[in-house]
């Protein structure tokens, strides 16, 4: 059941990730930050069903998501931490 919810938070993240992606064509740091992110949850979503990523990976691409859009995309920074939530109910 956590790995479920684990799983929905991460596509629910990177649908949120594209949402704002394209507002970011100029930035190059940002867009770096949304890109990092989207492989490692890519990676991780690569089996339906499953998350096959070692999950200590994801956590610094999250952490640096987190610092890099808590003010200006909230919406975001939220989704983020649903899937910190998810990872920590795993014990992570």
């Amino acid at each position: 059941m956590i790995k479920k919810r684990l799983h929905s938070s991460l596509h629910d993240l990177n649908a949120g990730i594209n949402e704002v992606k394209n507002s970011y064509q100029e930035d190059p740091e940002t867009l770096k930050v949304l890109n990092n992110l989207t492989r490692t949850i890519q990676d991780a979503l690569e089996e339906p069903g499953e998350v096959t990523l070692d999950y200590e990976k994801l956590l610094p691409h999250l952490k640096e998501g987190i610092e890099h859009f808590e003010i200006s995309h909230p919406k975001l920074t939220g989704l983020i931490n649903n899937v910190i939530q998810s990872l920590n109910a795993l014990g992570i």
